[in-house]
């Protein structure tokens, strides 16, 4: 335990409070929500398993888009070179990925996906990573437009009315056409806004991108299509919003003090 968890702080990941990695899969991950994923994705995956296991960053950036992001821990790295970079240095550590299971899918239209589940590395790190990744097919290939990848922790103290209740204050902040209101209260101060290849670190730079939902007839609705408790301080969120046009959204929420805060917003 002593090694898993000096890795994990070298990739600036942690627990806050006293937590216990997860070494088994959750029951939910027997039971897959949403649509199956094109046949052509499982591929993708199996082959991206194949050149991480192989330790090939370059093969690996390959199955990439040339400005996919990767949160993992609090860090956020971006571009398809140093995504596959990344991973290519923590490989060693966290041994070869043995095993990946689906959660939940979310379909945006026929080239956009949201895929959420867990990955199970070696013996050599036996914790379990929950992930969330979008995908996007790029002249007749799918590729990794986003990623989130963090360690699963025993979380039972987590509960999702608080999810609820923070995703209506988002709803609620965002109508009210104020949108630093919104973003000061909702955001983590070093929270992320990622969309088009383009990643917004803290308040400031969100606060500027979201400057429209000021206009007095703007109006936006959330309903989440999968919830996943990840650490006592950490969920992810696959959900639907509509604001005169249907899309698909990832939140990643995270328990600052007693309100849960919004780590990474991105959107489809």
């Amino acid at each position: 335990m002593m090694k898993i968890t000096m890795f994990m702080a070298l990739l600036g990941l942690s627990c806050l409070y006293a937590c216990t990695t997860t070494q088994s899969f959750p029951s939910a991950a027997n039971k897959p929500e949403g649509p199956p994923l094109p046949e052509a994705i499982e591929q993708q995956k199996a082959a991206w398993r194949s050149s991480l296991n192989d330790g090939d960053a370059e093969a690996l950036a390959a199955y990439y888009w040339e400005s996919a992001g990767l949160l993992w821990g609090r860090n956020f790295f971006q571009d398809a070179d140093k995504v596959a970079t990344q991973w290519d240095n923590w490989q060693p550590g966290l041994g070869k990925l043995v095993e990946q299971r689906t959660q939940a899918v979310v379909r945006h239209d026929d080239s956009h996906y949201f895929e959420m589940g867990y990955y199970k590395f070696s013996e050599k790190d036996p914790t379990i990573y929950a992930y969330v990744i979008a995908w996007k097919l790029t002249e007749g290939k799918w590729l990794r437009e986003l990623e989130v990848a963090q360690p699963l922790f025993e979380q039972q103290e987590v509960q999702i009315r608080e999810i609820d209740r923070a995703r209506e204050l988002w709803m609620e902040r965002s109508n009210a056409h104020d949108h630093e209101r919104l973003v000061s209260r909702s955001y983590a101060a070093d929270g992320f806004y990622v969309n088009q290849g383009q990643h917004y670190r803290g308040t400031e730079a969100i606060s500027e991108r979201y400057s429209y939902m000021s206009q007095p007839n703007w109006q936006i609705q959330l309903t989440a299509k999968s919830v996943m408790k990840v650490q006592k301080e950490l969920v992810f969120e696959l959900g639907e919003y509509n604001s005169g046009g249907i899309g698909h959204y990832v939140i990643i929420w995270e328990k600052q003090g007693d309100q849960w805060k919004v780590l990474l917003d991105f959107n489809f």
